[in-house]
């Protein structure tokens, strides 16, 4: 596990940690600690997302991969800093270091899944599925489909490969978004990095049927 220099230790000891004893099949984890590796991973998500860095250095901290009789995916803990400006009011003006870490899940589907989204509704998705209907529906997911707004450009696939078990694991979780580009598929979260988002990862990636091995 890495704990960068210069950082609250304990507060991102505790964070860091509990987000790994999240994970429940460790017989099944290994801890990647290949630099180039992982440099490789944050350079594809940032290019997927195009996420603007707001002059932040943005790295993956501890990356680990879990194989199952399924095939393999990644949970990364990664790390967006700001590093030191000026913080408190006019009189009490003091040098504060920002920064925050996240968790993302990766994997690569032996199936072709194209350019896919899925995320919680909004209300305006709602009141604009209901006449146009442009959400996938996954059969007999009736929890799902009212609860997520599920678009992609490989519909007939993402039915097909994207089955009941996986979308009722996914059903179980709030504040997430999973994409998909041809084969690769991202798992985020709304929120920053929460002690069980690993195990949320663990959870979803597990029901998916189409990793590669």
């Amino acid at each position: 596990m890495t704990i960068p220099e210069n950082f609250d230790g304990k507060n991102e000891h505790d964070l860091l940690i509990g987000s790994y004893n999240s994970i429940e099949n460790k017989n099944y984890l290994e801890i990647i600690t290949s630099d180039i590796e992982k440099k490789a991973l944050a350079e594809t998500f940032l290019n997927t997302f195009q996420i603007d860095l707001f002059n932040s250095d943005f790295s993956i901290q501890n990356l680990f991969k879990l194989t199952k009789s399924n095939g393999h995916f990644y949970i990364a803990q990664c790390l967006f800093d700001f590093g030191l400006s000026f913080g408190g009011g006019k009189y009490d003006r003091f040098l504060k270091h920002r920064y925050h870490y996240d968790l993302f899940g990766f994997g690569v589907a032996k199936v072709e899944l194209g350019e896919t989204l899925l995320r919680e509704k909004t209300i305006g998705d709602k009141l604009v599925g209901h006449f146009l209907h442009s959400s996938i529906q996954i059969k007999d997911c009736d929890s799902f489909n009212e609860k997520f707004y599920l678009v992609s450009d490989k519909k007939e696939n993402i039915i097909k490969f994207f089955d009941k078990d996986f979308a009722n694991t996914v059903n179980k979780y709030n504040g997430l978004c999973i994409r998909t580009k041809a084969n690769k598929i991202y798992l985020t979260f709304e929120n920053h990095l929460e002690q069980m988002q690993s195990r949320i990862v663990e959870d979803i990636f597990s029901a998916f049927k189409y990793w590669v091995d």
